[in-house]
């Protein structure tokens, strides 16, 4: 629509709403600063919300099991990655950082890059 100026969506920083689990799960961060609209949103997109005696479906259904799964599978070969890249050693914060960066910096993104990410990084769980 002509006039109406949106925001692009990766002009949105999300990791500092939501965060991710170890096991692949999506949450709003409770740490995040967020009015309760937008919080209730947010969790309404994620997962199915209760209503008072209803149930509200989730609109986007992003804690869905094969969603979970996949994520969980991101981290897996992530790990993997790092395992085979640092045989024997621990990958420094740096170099952990210069992954990221790597990922970020590609023309098309991995797969479910924001949770590899966040296990570079090192923020599963953040703000739970």
């Amino acid at each position: 629509m002509r006039g109406i100026s949106k925001p692009w969506l990766t002009d949105f920083e999300y990791d500092r709403v939501l965060g991710f689990t170890s096991g692949g799960e999506i949450y709003v961060r409770t740490d995040a600063i967020l009015d309760s609209a937008m919080r209730s949103t947010l969790e309404l997109a994620i997962d199915d919300r209760a209503d008072g005696t209803n149930v509200r479906k989730a609109i986007l259904n992003l804690n869905h099991p094969a969603l979970v799964a996949a994520r969980k599978a991101a981290i897996d070969a992530e790990r993997a990655r790092m395992e085979r890249d640092f045989k024997g050693k621990t990958a420094s914060r740096e170099e952990r950082e210069a992954r990221a960066v790597v990922l970020l910096g590609r023309k098309t993104f991995d797969s479910f890059v924001s949770i590899r990410i966040c296990w570079i990084r090192k923020r599963l769980g953040k703000g739970k």
